[in-house]
């Protein structure tokens, strides 16, 4: 009975490769006839060479790499340290928001289900911003607040906050 089994396995599993050759010699031929050639050399999308500009430069605040350890591991940018909390950049904001919540991304935060109901209990107005708008204003209130606190030797560089200077002093779990 087992021998039965294990054969009908390998049979379902070569199978299962014979269909995905299938449909890449389907889809590979489909883009032949559609005019595309595979021999020239293509250059990137828009989107793809905004991003490969964007990662050259160590001060952009773009979303392309959104991990834990480019947040930490980004260098200080070329502008003055500011010590003024109105200077807040997107960078700095991002690292506290996720050191809040726990997450290795800012894609595992929802609007509805995270950030909008944090700006409710700071009572901080942005109801009509997108995820990337409603960050700032949220971590300014998370440090006004003092349910974050920034560990820093000195003073606070608020345009370079890094995520492993974010002490979370009331848990997420408390707050909502």
């Amino acid at each position: 009975m087992q021998l039965l089994y294990v054969i009908l396995c390998i049979f379902f599993f070569v199978e299962a490769i014979k269909h995905h050759l299938l449909q890449w010699f389907h889809e590979k031929n489909r883009k032949i006839e559609d005019g595309y050639n595979y021999e020239i050399p293509h250059t990137p999308a828009k989107r793809a060479k905004r991003s490969e500009d964007s990662t050259n430069s160590s001060c952009s605040d773009t979303w392309s790499t959104d991990s834990v350890q480019s947040s930490e591991t980004e260098g200080d940018c070329d502008d003055e340290p500011s010590d003024d909390i109105a200077d807040l950049s997107l960078k700095s904001a991002r690292s506290i928001m996720l050191a809040t919540f726990k997450v290795l991304s800012l894609q595992h935060l929802t609007v509805r289900n995270h950030l909008l109901p944090l700006g409710k209990v700071l009572k901080v107005k942005c109801r009509s911003q997108g995820k990337y708008e409603m960050v700032i204003p949220l971590a300014k209130a998370l440090i006004d607040a003092h349910h974050v606190e920034i560990e820093s030797e000195g003073i606070i560089n608020y345009k370079n906050i890094l995520r492993k200077q974010v002490k979370v002093v009331t848990a997420i779990d408390e707050l909502l």
